[in-house]
């Protein structure tokens, strides 16, 4: 693990930004705070950077995000299991199972009462939804569908998501990982979920395929990310960044280490990493102009605010 004062970097090295959205890009009320927001926009705008959002979500959890920060490039979804570049829609990777594969987790998981969704590339299934769990889902922008009979999903599954308890979420994955961990890649992915992917599916592989569309290479990426879902994104990247809230053993496979989500730890690292700490006169000028540009009820509100609904 590396700090600000042994990782330099400047402007011209880098060409792509991996981010990690949910205690990454966004603050714990799935906000994209204002310094953050402008200081991507201009990253952007400005200086001709690709944005690559790599995020556990579905594509619909992410676009919003995307769109604040008016990016245009790949975005690697469920986990890796689904890969596309916005806006255009073209798909470069796709890992996923007939609805066959998965039966017996679902199976089990009915029989445990434990909350679950099935996903295909662009749409999510509940055998009911929860009105406890409605509210997550609006925050995800994740607009459920209710099935009832698995055998009917004709589209391929690339995800299928497990609500834990935080207190109960190590014990329950080493559970469905020791009976599913040789057909499925179990992770955990946040600080309550559980996710079945392909084995091949994580956002290293997904970054790694971005990368080749673009005729890039990983020492021209910053990658940040928060939890053990973004390893192999932040060991791939030229700089992989932890942020302040990842667990002890994320920050030590990290080459740098800033500060949390809620304190705008990606607009701190990128500041520090690409512009030695200080921004530049007419690149601050630049920000404080965007800033003002912003709608206020848009600063620091979730993308689904900002963007009218």
């Amino acid at each position: 693990m590396r700090d600000g004062r042994t990782v330099r970097l400047s402007l011209d090295d880098v060409r792509l930004l991996a981010l990690d959205v949910d205690g990454t890009l966004i603050d714990d009320q799935f906000r994209l705070l204002p310094r953050t927001r402008a200081l991507l926009t201009w990253l952007v705008r400005e200086a001709g950077k690709k944005v690559c959002l790599c995020s556990g979500r579905n594509p619909a959890g992410v676009m919003p995000y995307m769109e604040m920060i008016r990016g245009e490039g790949p975005l690697v979804v469920h986990n890796g299991a689904f890969n596309f570049y916005h806006p255009k829609g073209d798909m470069y990777a796709l890992y996923g199972y007939p609805v066959e594969d998965f039966l017996e987790v679902i199976e089990t998981l009915e029989r445990r009462r434990l909350p679950f969704d099935v996903n295909t590339p662009y749409d999510l299934y509940v055998r009911e939804v929860r009105p406890e769990l409605a509210p997550l889902y609006a925050a995800y922008f994740a607009e459920p569908k209710v099935i009832a009979n698995w055998r009917d999903l004709r589209d391929p599954i690339v995800k299928l998501s497990v609500l834990v308890p935080p207190e109960e979420l190590d014990a329950v994955h080493a559970e469905l990982a020791e009976r599913f961990g040789d057909r499925f890649r179990v992770v955990k992915s946040g600080e309550t979920y559980i996710d079945f992917v392909h084995p091949e599916a994580n956002k290293g592989n997904g970054l790694r395929s971005a990368l080749r569309e673009l005729g890039l290479s990983p020492n021209q990426v910053i990658a940040v990310g928060n939890y053990y879902n973004d390893l192999e994104m932040l060991s791939l990247a030229g700089v992989g960044v932890a942020m302040g809230n990842s667990p002890p053993e994320v920050k030590e496979r990290a080459d740098y280490v800033t500060l949390s989500n809620n304190e705008e730890g990606v607009y701190v690292a990128l500041v520090d990493l690409l512009f030695g700490g200080r921004l530049p006169r007419d690149v601050a000028l630049d920000l404080e102009r965007l800033l003002r540009e912003t709608p206020k009820r848009a600063r620091g509100e979730r993308a689904s605010g900002a963007l009218g609904g």
